[in-house]
């Protein structure tokens, strides 16, 4: 196909150009040669192709720009034939007007004429000249020779008017010829636009249709080569028209040998081109291969950061179950020191029972003491002169009771009645007051110890108390000061990704990586965000191919083992 576009656009370059001997002795395209070409077509190369199609466009733009020149050459023909037509239609209508006033002078002077011969044979008709006498024929010679005169002048004007008429047959078969030329010149003018409308008409759409499909091409440019024969075939007549062509054609001839100069040129220049690009390909290709290189060494370190990772990885969990059990078994002895606290509280409350009681059977124990005493004092009363042997009796009866009364004020915390100033009666009630006595002093002496040993153990229970507070003080202390620790060291991990994260933007937008880099990594991001639901894990993967962030992770990992190795001692664990 291309071979026959090529073969078209060819013949019609030659016929324009000259070359060809006639429209008729051009090769048509039909035939073998171009059925062995398309045959061919598959055989060549994608190369040949493309060239040919780059020369078939080269053709189709020589043939427009010689179908634009010849468009101009034929609106400045039409530009030349409208103003001879012009030139011509203002010479005949002035040659019409000089006409019309030719014709209507005559006119007016052949009734003019006609007006005078008129009037002269009718005054001449009705008289008759008498017959000359011999005495008047001196007066008839005068009217004769007028007469004559007249008849020579008449024929005279007759023949004017016969040769004027004669001009104006002539002038008319002149104006009538001249009308004809122009109606012929008319005709052809038209004829002419017509035929090159049609052709310019024909020949763009032709072009619309050659650039819109190149399937069809064959046949536009038959098309084509059938308008060029005919207006070839129009264009042989006038010799100068030829002559211009073959100027042009020379020209058209000479921009061919520049334009072959400059596909030279091209070619060579093209040439150079694919050695470059042969140099550039090898230098991709070395590239390529040193890159691979590298992608080898940074998977093989990223393989290993990984593995360092897993282990770190590993430690951490190890971390996070001892820190879980930690808080488990802290959890049990905070729980088991609130169960003992809770004991505690209950023993005090039992123990605040117990000392209410004792105080209640103290105060019926010195109620009695004092209705004992009121009894021992009403004998006393009737007896003065016993009175002698009061005072020395008193201090017997109360280490009798077991206590002194200074001593159970200072036990029972509860001052004893005063006693009367009066005699005191020892031997009004010698036998039943002492044994009741007796077992006050008995009951009092247990209430006393009982009430010393609730002290002891209220005592002991504030001790164990304010010895669980002081534990689960410092257990609180111990645990704020190891959330501090992590929570600092949190903080230093995530300020350390953040510095992470903006070291590998700004190493990412200076320098852009590989596609396979880019493919790893996005690899290496969605395994490990399947794996892991971190976000901070890719950041890390991203900083593993620099060996400084490898450094920087190394630090940080070392710093939380230092930080979690503190807080464990801290707690106790080791």
């Amino acid at each position: 196909m291309l071979s026959r576009l090529s073969g078209l656009a060819s013949t019609v370059l030659h016929e324009l150009s000259g070359d060809g001997e006639d429209a008729g002795t051009a090769p048509s395209p039909a035939g073998p040669e171009f059925e062995s070409s398309q045959q061919n077509m598959e055989e060549e190369s994608p190369e040949d192709v493309l060239e040919r199609l780059a020369h078939m466009e080269k053709l189709v733009a020589q043939l427009k720009t010689l179908l634009r020149e010849k468009d101009a050459q034929l609106h400045q023909k039409d530009a030349m034939l409208e103003e001879e037509r012009q030139a011509a239609e203002a010479k005949l209508l002035k040659l019409k007007l000089q006409a019309k006033v030719k014709v209507a002078h005559l006119n007016k002077r052949i009734e003019e004429l006609a007006a005078q011969g008129g009037a002269a044979p009718a005054e001449g008709q009705p008289e008759e000249p008498p017959p000359p006498v011999q005495g008047d024929h001196s007066l008839s010679e005068g009217p004769v020779d007028e007469t004559g005169a007249l008849r020579r002048q008449l024929q005279e004007q007759e023949e004017t008017v016969r040769e004027l008429r004669g001009q104006l047959q002539e002038a008319t078969g002149r104006l009538g010829d001249a009308q004809a030329q122009i109606s012929c010149l008319q005709g052809d003018v038209l004829e002419k636009e017509s035929l090159r409308e049609e052709q310019a008409l024909q020949l763009q759409a032709e072009i619309h249709q050659a650039e819109a499909r190149q399937a069809e091409m064959q046949q536009n440019l038959r098309q084509l080569q059938r308008k060029v024969e005919e207006q070839e075939e129009a264009l042989l007549g006038r010799t100068q028209v030829v002559e211009l062509l073959q100027q042009e054609l020379n020209v058209i001839q000479g921009e061919k040998q520049n334009l072959l100069e400059k596909l030279q040129k091209a070619e060579a220049a093209l040439e150079t081109s694919r050695t470059t690009l042969a140099s550039a390909q090898e230098e991709s290709r070395n590239l390529v291969k040193s890159l691979e290189l590298e992608l080898a060494e940074q998977k093989a370190a990223f393989q290993q950061s990984q593995e360092e990772v897993e282990e770190m990885r590993q430690e951490l969990a190890r971390a996070k179950a001892a820190q879980t059990e930690w808080d488990q078994e802290r959890q049990a002895e905070v729980a088991r020191h609130a169960l003992e606290v809770a004991e505690k509280n209950q023993e005090m409350v039992e123990l605040q029972k117990a000392e209410q009681d004792l105080h209640a059977s103290y105060e019926a124990v010195q109620a009695e003491n004092a209705q004992l005493w009121q009894k021992v004092d009403a004998p006393a009363e009737s007896s003065p002169d016993d009175a002698s042997a009061t005072p020395g009796e008193t201090p017997k009866r109360c280490p009798e009771l077991g206590l002194s009364q200074p001593e159970l004020e200072t036990a029972t915390g509860v001052p004893s009645p005063p006693l009367s100033q009066g005699p005191l009666l020892t031997d009004a009630a010698p036998g039943a007051p002492q044994e009741k006595d007796e077992t006050n002093a008995r009951e009092l002496q247990e209430l006393q110890t009982q009430l010393s040993e609730a002290k002891q153990q209220q005592s002991l229970a504030r001790q164990g108390l304010s010895q669980l507070q002081q534990l689960l003080q410092e257990e609180r202390e111990r645990r704020l000061a190891a959330e501090e620790a992590s929570s600092a060291a949190q903080e230093q991990i995530r300020r350390w990704e953040s510095e992470e994260y903006a070291q590998s933007l700004e190493t990412s937008i200076a320098m852009p990586p590989s596609h396979e880099h880019a493919r790893l990594l996005g690899s290496a991001e969605s395994a490990f965000s399947k794996a892991r639901g971190p976000r901070g894990l890719p950041r890390v993967l991203r900083s593993l191919f620099c060996p400084r962030r490898l450094f920087s992770l190394l630090a940080t990992l070392y710093l939380l083992g230092i930080h979690l190795l503190i807080f464990l001692h801290a707690v106790g664990r080791l």
